[in-house]
């Protein structure tokens, strides 16, 4: 089942009433025409956490929200089975009418974000280690920031966005601090959230493999639209995963440590894997060609360091694991 954070759609100018005091009125002289064009923009303070803008003119009634616009509601979203509670809160507000059932069925849909909450032992892992498909060529990495990676597709007319952030931090913003108030936060603690936005008519008619761009469609699809993204995002049949987990342990060290200690590093590492982590032939290699004088236990205890802390990493640590339970996650989600 698809859950929605946020969606944009509109309904025909027909299929509502309005309240004219709650809305403020805005002209435009069309230059072409000659015509004034007339509409009416909700006024700052009737809107609420979740309920972002709404738009009227002589054809549609634009609303733009999000599941916030139901605290208690927020952690499961908007999909199949709260729309109706979503659809009931909205008109308790005395803002608009409509029937809904008529605006389920025929209201069109310009933009939504379909969400996913899932639940990992460490988030920050999980991001760091996912930033490693920056590489993949068929998405524009844009950053990494506050535990946060966005990925863009190439067909940049479309607009696609897919996010992977830790939800805890991002709650904790001060532009949050209101919506605090309504919620308990601590459930989202070790949320890894995942969105796939969708601007556009085409992408969203095509991601939830439904024929038109009606709320109705979008909500009973079937399409597992996040699943499919983060596949599309970890595809990288040219790339063996031994190279993305090393990559991922040289980003590791770059943060805390010299390119040159690095390196020196590197050596240590290949030394290692070339003489199967045996200390005592490590131990021939070090002492080879020195002085009896020479002191080498730094150097030899380093490397048994090192041995152990490689022996210590446990494969489920490893980037192609964690992908591998986030798709799972996502399949049953």
């Amino acid at each position: 089942m698809n859950r929605i954070d946020s969606i944009t759609f509109d309904i025909h100018r027909e299929q509502i009433n309005f309240n004219f005091l709650k809305f403020i009125e805005r002209n435009e002289l069309d230059q072409e025409t000659g015509e004034t064009k007339t509409w009416y923009v909700l006024n700052t303070k009737y809107k609420k956490i979740g309920l972002n803008q709404i738009v009227i003119n002589d054809r549609n009634c634009s609303i733009q929200m999000s599941s916030k616009f139901i605290p208690e509601l927020y952690y499961e979203m908007i999909n199949i089975n709260t729309v109706l509670r979503y659809m009931n809160e909205l008109l308790s507000l005395n803002i608009i009418q409509f029937d809904i059932n008529s605006v389920i069925e025929n209201s069109i849909v310009r933009t939504v974000d379909i969400t996913n909450n899932l639940v990992v032992e460490n988030v920050e892992e999980y991001i760091t280690d996912l930033s490693i498909f920056r590489i993949n060529d068929k998405f524009k990495f844009e950053n990494v920031k506050n535990q946060t990676l966005i990925y863009k597709t190439s067909k940049s007319r479309n607009n696609e966005r897919i996010v992977l952030y830790n939800k805890y931090p991002e709650l904790r913003k001060k532009d949050n601090e209101e919506f605090r108030k309504l919620i308990d936060i601590k459930p989202f603690k070790n949320i890894l959230r995942i969105e796939t936005r969708l601007v556009n008519f085409k992408p969203i008619r095509e991601y939830l493999n439904i024929p038109e761009n009606k709320l109705i469609h979008i909500l009973n699809s079937t399409a597992n639209v996040n699943y499919n993204s983060f596949s599309k995002i970890t595809n990288i049949n040219n790339i063996d995963i031994e190279i993305l987990n090393n990559l991922k342990q040289l980003i590791n060290m770059r943060d805390s440590k010299q390119r040159s200690a690095i390196e020196k590093r590197a050596g240590q590492l290949t030394i290692i894997k070339m003489l199967n982590s045996d200390i005592g032939l490590i131990n021939l290699f070090i002492d080879r060609n020195c002085s009896k004088k020479s002191n080498n236990s730094a150097i030899k205890r380093e490397y048994k360091q090192l041995i152990k802390s490689l022996n210590d990493q446990s494969l489920n640590d490893s980037i192609d694991k964690k992908v591998n339970q986030i798709k799972e996650m996502l399949l049953v989600a």
